[in-house]
């Protein structure tokens, strides 16, 4: 009586999780009424077991088997089902929703929930592991590894691949390329990109984001806004930068913080710039230490040579010291003063 109960109970169960994602292909042309423990399928000519029962043991076919559940091993050319539960090998595994392994050419999978290992895993939700050539879902929990990894919508876990690519990654992207349009976490690659925000790090040979908070650190670092540091051993570039810049070359629309660099470029900056050539519209702040030029200064310029064109309303401590707006003498060496 408890055996019964329970089975009932079973299959009510999982008609209702998978009713709205059915996974079966067409029946076999002959359907044959057969044991529960073994479904034999010669696909599409003949199955020994009808498509709308369940399997629970072992399930082989030739050519393709379809069965409304099967729990347990199924081994095959083409496995259908709408729920499996267990290990499903084969060349092609379509199945509504899957819990435990799938090993094949192709897997299909609408819910999955263990283990993918294919050439190609396609599923709409994904808990667990997908391993293969191509990894396709669109949320994904766990972690993809291939050559090509895309979660669609929503990746919370771990992306490894010569590309990934993501619509929300919080965790960890590693691969030659990495794209997402909004990350939480890291992206670790030859090329790493934030199409919309990035709550991170970036590490790579390219770094790019519209927005982020956190830290840039590569050759080349692009940046829409940041708030945080961007390192570049080569190249920097921000339209608004909140924090450091450091590079053999720095530029950047508005700056508050540091510019630290063989070159600094900035429309505005507020704070500090620090290198051989400083050269910005208005220094709200100090610049230093070889050639510093700004259109307006509110500030100190110290260096060899310190030029203002426009507006001279601080200091200026050099070997030549130029302004030839308001304020301060037009040359005046080691010190010049305008109010």
């Amino acid at each position: 009586m408890m055996l019964s109960v329970s089975s009932v109970y079973a299959d009510h169960s999982i008609h209702h999780i998978t009713e709205p994602h059915k996974g079966q292909i067409d029946s076999a042309w002959v359907e044959v009424p057969g044991p529960g423990l073994i479904g034999l399928g010669f696909g599409p000519f003949f199955q020994l077991s009808e498509s709308d029962t369940d399997i629970y043991g072992l399930r082989i076919n030739l050519g393709y088997g379809t069965n409304d559940n099967v729990w347990g091993l199924d081994i095959g050319t083409v496995n259908s089902s709408n729920f499996s539960a267990g290990l499903a090998i084969g060349g092609w595994n379509k199945i509504g929703t899957a819990v435990g392994f799938q090993l094949g050419l192709i897997n299909n999978v609408h819910s999955a929930y263990g283990f993918q290992f294919g050439g190609w895993n396609t599923s709409q939700e994904m808990t667990g592991f997908q391993i293969g050539g191509i990894n396709d879902t669109q949320n994904t929990l766990g972690l993809q590894t291939g050559l090509w990894n895309n979660a669609e919508k929503n990746l919370k876990g771990f992306q490894t691949g010569l590309v990934n690519s993501a619509g929300y990654a919080l965790g960890l992207q590693f691969g030659g390329i990495n794209v997402a349009e909004e990350v939480g976490g890291f992206q670790l690659g030859g090329w790493n990109k934030a199409e919309k925000k990035m709550n991170g790090f970036q590490v790579g040979a390219v770094n790019e984001m519209e927005n982020g908070v956190g830290l840039q650190f590569s050759l080349w670092s692009i940046a829409e806004t940041i708030l945080g540091v961007q390192l570049g051993a080569l190249y920097t570039t921000s339209k608004a930068v909140m924090g450091l810049q450091y590079g053999i070359w720095n530029n950047a629309d508005k700056s508050t913080g540091v510019q630290l660099g063989l070159i600094n470029e900035a429309e505005k900056a507020n704070f500090f710039q620090l290198g051989a050539i400083n050269t910005t519209t208005t220094v709200n702040g100090f610049q230093c230490c070889g050639y510093n030029n700004a259109k307006n200064l509110n500030g100190i310029q110290f260096g060899w040579i310190n030029r203002v064109s426009g507006s001279l309303r601080g200091m200026q401590i050099g070997l030549i010291n130029i302004s030839s707006g308001s304020g301060g003498a037009g040359f005046m060496p080691f010190i010049n003063i305008g109010f």
